[in-house]
């Protein structure tokens, strides 16, 4: 006969295992929140000239105790239209499984982009796009402290194989196999650890965009500057796309205030065309003189490929041209592969 303590062990592993086995999203709560940005003009630019920085923010429970926390962003009006669409998408997750959430994270990206209904009003861009955003944002967080690491650690640390199948491969398979990107990745494997050790001792390069929004005065700008540069930041970006004379100047105050050898980066925000971008920037670098090292113009992706190529073919080759939601659906990833592959091949 078990002793007491015996049949207590029993219970105890027993009542585990069934909160493991009843492990279930029983329900996602969503809040609407928004914060008086554009009062101060806080995260002002070209084409968003004064937002109020909004989260559609959901918190995923379980019936274990554990919750997953994301969000999505707006910019204030219609951040109720992304709580509605989350509304609407939680129902393909309440109920379901958490181990089996984590063991296809990249076919809970299909369902949630795929139902048959609401995928009409646009699973791939918009509203329902930055719905599931939110929802994937809060299960990639449940996942992660269920691992008990921070999700860039989750990340790293998979297996290539895992890599491939969180991957939505629509059309991308058009421009490249997934086979051959399987084997990309293992051929990157033996330099994981050094790479890990590296960031973990001289972190991640970042920049910051919080001396340069576009609605700030001169005096702020510098404020802000002299604190980033005391907190040691080495890179500053600036928003420009507003009056051309008053970009102009705002960039001289800049490149006063970091000196010659930071770095200093532009966003235009998708208001300019190529031509339009181009004679801009060749002004912008005589001005600086010379010290620009980022133009992010966020034009659309075909303009992209012409803008490129003009400054590729420059005599300043330290400008780079950052590429940024020009991805809008399934449609573009192929095109911006293949954009991709013809820069590092140029």
């Amino acid at each position: 006969m078990p002793d007491r303590s015996e049949k207590l062990e029993f219970y105890i592993l027993e009542t585990k295992a069934l909160i493991k086995m009843q492990n279930k999203v029983i329900a996602i709560n969503i809040e609407d929140i928004r914060f008086p940005t554009s009062l101060t003009l806080d995260g002002s630019d070209a084409m968003n000239e004064a937002p109020d920085y909004s989260a559609a923010y959901v918190i995923i429970q379980t019936s274990s105790g554990m919750e997953g926390h994301g969000l999505t962003f707006t910019t204030g009006r219609g951040n109720e239209l992304c709580t509605a669409g989350i509304k609407s998408l939680s129902a393909i997750l309440i109920g379901r499984d958490v181990d089996g959430l984590f063991s296809d994270l990249g076919g809970i990206w299909k369902d949630l982009t795929g139902d048959s209904q609401l995928r009409w009003v646009g699973p791939e861009k918009g509203v329902i796009h930055l719905a599931a955003g939110a929802l994937m944002n809060g299960l990639w967080d449940l996942y992660s402290k269920t691992l008990g690491k921070p999700l860039w650690r989750v990340l790293s640390e998979m297996d290539p194989k895992q890599t491939i199948d969180l991957i939505d491969w629509t059309y991308l398979r058009d421009a490249l196999d997934p086979g051959a990107a399987l084997e990309r990745l293992q051929e990157q494997q033996p330099g994981r650890k050094e790479r890990t050790t590296r960031i973990l001792k001289t972190g991640y390069p970042a920049y910051t965009t919080s001396v340069g929004w576009l609605g700030y005065s001169d005096e702020k700008m510098r404020m802000l500057c002299q604190d980033a540069l005391d907190q040691g930041w080495r890179h500053f970006k600036m928003k420009v796309g507003g009056d051309h004379q008053d970009d102009l100047r705002r960039a001289s105050i800049l490149r006063e205030m970091i000196g010659p050898k930071l770095k200093l980066m532009m966003d235009a925000n998708q208001v300019w065309g190529v031509d339009e971008a181009i004679k801009k920037w060749v002004i912008w670098v005589i001005m600086t003189r010379g010290g620009l090292r980022n133009l992010q113009v966020r034009t659309m992706f075909l303009g992209m490929l012409g803008l490129q190529k003009s400054l590729h073919q420059s005599k300043w080759p330290q400008v780079s041209i950052v590429i940024t939601q020009s991805c809008l659906s399934s449609f573009y990833r192929p095109k911006l592969y293949r954009f991709c592959s013809w820069i590092v091949a140029a």
